[in-house]
């Protein structure tokens, strides 16, 4: 198949493909159709291509570049497996991000070529759409990716700014390749490198202005990753009053960097009493990662000022962290606050300090009983604190404020160890049987004699 004239796509080149059946263009969008593989090639276009409701379209970026306020668009039903051949661009100049991958949506990118990713006004270079209904699903196999936002949006993510609703996010996958993402700055309020972007109130109205922003899914298990946090915005995570979210990383080269307050990986700065922000959930277990806090931030876990929570939690189990630099780890310190695990397999620095709240676990989990036997349960608290004992269900089991545990009936029952104000607890499961009765002894019949002769031991 030849490839349709340019004059007749408003300047695209597309190779393969059937014009009317695979893809149209009118008022300036060149609509996808089909998965049916497509080409698409250009310099300096003024047009949007997008891909339709409902399609799983198969397009290859072959040196193209787009300058429009709508450069690629997805709808919250369809998908893209973008091959990138040469060098690419797309680049929003008024509102929308270089692509918008809404929530719902999923945009696979791969190839050996490049792309350069801008949005415009509050947008993030990939990702959610003005209207703040949340980013779908981002993943970058392969090629090289450089994608910066603008006014508050993140590099890879979120919208900044106000917002109306709850959001929504998608898992943002990064397994291969070369990736930038660069979050931007508007005064104070800033977009993750990779994650969320400004969280802002509306005049002091904005109804969603104590919903959980956060920097969503982000999963990181390969490549070359460099992410920047614009002000008081994480490098991975979340922006300017934003939840850290959750962060996976599992391999490949990672360097995070946050603004002011903000962490490398984690949370971003309160910069408002509108907001409460936390670290969220980050494990790493593999790679080599590089990550730095703003100015009062840890470098990873909270940024400044957060607000300590239970559910945080960073735990580094494997890779090799800050290499021959400093290291602060931190969820924030008191009841509230979450835990921090660094593990025998992960290379962390000498000098690394690590902030954290209580831990608390039990000496069992799960244990057998019989009926008016007694257990003897241990608490360990880290750092030391006292505990409360309770029984969910007295009938079955009583237990003492020392954890000692009496069985009273059949049946299941869980003991539950709480630290004083109920901040964290933990519990064992204690299944209670009834005792067994001894049976009496079983005495064997004589032994019969062989016929005709009497039984040497009754003589008969």
């Amino acid at each position: 198949m030849a490839p349709a004239f340019a004059e007749d796509t408003g300047g695209f080149t597309v190779t393969g493909g059937v014009y009317g059946t695979d893809y149209t263009y009118e008022d300036g969008k060149l609509t996808i159709l089909t998965q049916t593989p497509l080409t698409i090639s250009g310099t300096n276009v003024s047009g949007t291509v997008k891909v339709g409701s409902g399609v799983s379209a198969n397009l290859t970026f072959d040196n193209l570049s787009i300058k429009v306020m709508t450069p690629v668009t997805l709808t919250k039903t369809s998908n893209l497996a973008l091959t990138l051949v040469g060098a690419n661009s797309v680049v929003s100049d008024f509102l929308y991000p270089g692509i918008e991958v809404p929530f719902g949506a999923s945009l696979v990118i791969r190839g050996d070529g490049s792309l350069e990713a801008q949005g415009a006004n509050t947008s993030p270079g990939i990702g959610e759409g003005p209207m703040k209904k949340g980013w779908g699903s981002i993943k970058v196999e392969s090629g090289t990716v450089k994608s910066a936002g603008m006014n508050g949006g993140a590099g890879i993510g979120g919208q900044g700014g106000s917002r109306t609703q709850a959001l929504s996010t998608g898992t943002i996958e990064i397994a291969g390749g070369v990736v930038e993402a660069r979050g931007s700055s508007l005064g104070s309020a800033g977009g993750a490198g990779i994650g969320a972007g400004s969280n802002t109130t509306a005049g002091g109205a904005d109804p969603f202005k104590d919903d959980t922003v956060s920097g969503g899914n982000i999963i990181i298990s390969g490549g070359k990753v460099t992410a920047s946090g614009g002000a008081g915005a994480a490098g991975i995570g979340g922006g300017s009053n934003g939840d850290g979210g959750s962060v996976v990383l599992q391999g490949g080269t990672v360097d995070a960097t946050g603004g002011t307050g903000a962490a490398g990986i984690g949370a971003g700065a309160k910069n408002s009493e509108d907001y409460t922000t936390n670290a969220g959930s980050i494990t790493i277990a593999g790679g080599t990662v590089t990550a730095a806090g703003g100015a009062g931030a840890a470098d990873i876990g909270a940024g400044a000022n957060s607000t300590p929570v239970p559910a945080d939690r960073v735990e580094i189990t494997g890779g090799d962290v800050n290499s021959g630099a400093t290291l602060d780890v931190s969820v924030g310190s008191g009841d509230a606050a979450g835990v921090v695990v660094i593990g025998p397999g992960a290379a962390v620095p000498g000098d690394t300090t690590v902030t954290t709240g209580y831990t608390l676990t039990l000496s069992l989990s799960e244990a057998q009983m019989t009926i008016g036997e007694t257990l003897r349960l241990t608490a360990v608290v880290t750092p030391e604190k006292a505990v409360v004992w309770a029984s969910e269900d007295e009938t079955l089991a009583t237990v003492d404020a020392a954890g000692n545990v009496k069985a009273l009936k059949e049946g299941t029952v869980k003991i539950t160890a709480s630290l004083e104000g109920g901040a964290k607890t933990a519990s064992c499961t204690v299944t209670i049987k009834a005792a067994e009765v001894p049976q009496p002894p079983v005495t064997s019949a004589p032994d019969a004699a062989p016929a005709g002769k009497a039984n040497p031991k009754t003589g008969v």
